[in-house]
């Protein structure tokens, strides 16, 4: 369910999800697709030299959420093995395993380091999105 958003009290906007994920349990999963920079005006998005996210991660978590990310890059080249990670949470957390045996056989998903933002700025030069973006 993309397109959800939450009233944060300590800010002027709301948070909203890039897609949400209810499972029957009760456990809700806020899945984030990161990017590292905007598309339009190249600015940098999602560095781990930027606290953002983690106070992001803090609020839904608090809410008793769990958040798991992806960069923008493993979602377009590898999205079954996105599922898959998506399913291994959803079995560790709730004991279901029926999604995650479905996806089994799939690859492992590749790792993709955290960028800064002074990579972001580089990479936003160079347009790097434009190399694995269909």
């Amino acid at each position: 369910m993309p397109g959800l958003q939450f009233k944060n009290p300590v800010l002027d906007f709301p948070y909203s999800v890039d897609f949400a994920l209810f499972h029957k349990s009760g456990l809700s999963i806020d899945i984030e697709i990161d990017e590292p920079y905007v598309g339009n005006t190249k600015e940098p998005s999602h560095c781990i030299d930027s606290a953002k996210d983690d106070i992001r991660n803090k609020f839904f978590t608090a809410g008793n959420w769990v958040v798991v990310r992806f960069s923008e890059k493993q979602v377009v080249q590898y999205p079954q093995s996105c599922c898959q990670v998506i399913a291994s949470v959803i079995a560790r957390v709730t004991g279901d395993y029926s999604y995650l045996a479905q996806l089994e056989n799939l690859p492992k998903l590749p790792s993709d380091l955290m960028w800064t933002t002074r990579q972001a700025k580089k990479w936003a030069k160079q347009n790097y999105r434009q190399t694995y973006l269909p």
